[in-house]
């Protein structure tokens, strides 16, 4: 098992994203999306982390829906829902982290992401950023008031 700060410190930073996504997302939404991918994958990996140390990729649904498979017997229904969900939001969002460095490359031509991301876009992802953070939370006070 991971240690309790391990996972504290996770969720700090999914936070920490998730506030800056919030601070961009009027007029920036190309950061916005990238802040909000962040806090998305740290939202993920703090869930992971109850319980092993996350892999480093950008994309830890698979790893995450191991973690909620190995222990759904410890994990109320809803929660479990929730917890899959975030896992999706987060393999969907993971090829966000390399396209807000690079751009994306559209027959044969580099597309800025300010060129491809939209308000709608933006906003969508810092919901979802919004949704994961409040799911690993739960987990996280789910998992370490058991183990106490």
């Amino acid at each position: 098992m991971n240690s309790k700060t391990d996972v504290e410190d996770r969720l700090r930073l999914a936070k920490y994203h998730l506030e800056q996504a919030i601070k961009f997302e009027n007029e920036h939404y190309a950061q916005a999306v990238k802040e909000a991918q962040l806090s998305i994958e740290n939202s993920a990996k703090a869930a992971i982390s109850c319980v092993a140390h996350p892999a480093p990729t950008h994309k830890p649904g698979e790893e995450l829906k191991g973690v909620v498979n190995r222990f759904e017997s410890k994990i109320p229904e809803e929660l479990k829902a929730e917890l899959y969900n975030l896992a999706n939001y987060s393999d969907e969002a993971g090829p966000l982290h390399t396209e807000m460095d690079y751009g994306r490359r559209v027959g044969g031509r580099l597309i800025l992401p300010s060129e491809f991301v939209t308000e709608e876009m933006s906003k969508e992802l810092i919901e979802k950023a919004k949704f994961c953070y409040q799911v690993a939370f739960k987990f996280y006070e789910l998992w370490f008031r058991k183990a106490e």
